[in-house]
C-alpha cells in the first residue's frame, strides 16, 4: 500500500514540474529507483534510490551500509 502511495506521489510531483519519472522496483520490499525525465524523455540527473518504510521501522544493517555507500542518491521515505 505504501509503495503505491510513493509511486503516485512521485508521479504527481513530476507532473507538476512538467517532467516524467521511471520508477523501478528493486529487491524485495520497498526499494525503488526513480529516474527523472524531461518532456522529451531525456534523463535528468542521476537515478535516486528510495527506501520506503512505514511508521518507525528501523533500517536494517544492510540498508544502513547501502545508505552510507550511496550518499546523496539514497533516500528514506516514511509513511504512516
Amino acid at each position: 500500500m505504501t509503495q503505491d502511495q510513493f509511486d503516485r506521489d512521485a508521479r504527481m510531483v513530476a507532473w507538476l514540474r512538467g517532467e516524467s519519472v521511471d520508477i523501478k522496483k528493486i529487491r524485495t520490499g520497498g526499494d525503488r529507483v526513480v529516474q527523472r525525465r524531461d518532456m522529451h524523455g531525456r534523463p535528468i540527473g542521476k537515478p535516486q534510490t528510495y527506501e520506503i518504510k512505514t511508521g518507525n521501522s528501523q533500517l536494517s544493517d544492510a540498508q544502513k551500509r547501502r545508505k552510507q555507500q550511496s550518499g546523496k542518491d539514497y533516500h528514506v521515505r516514511r509513511y504512516r
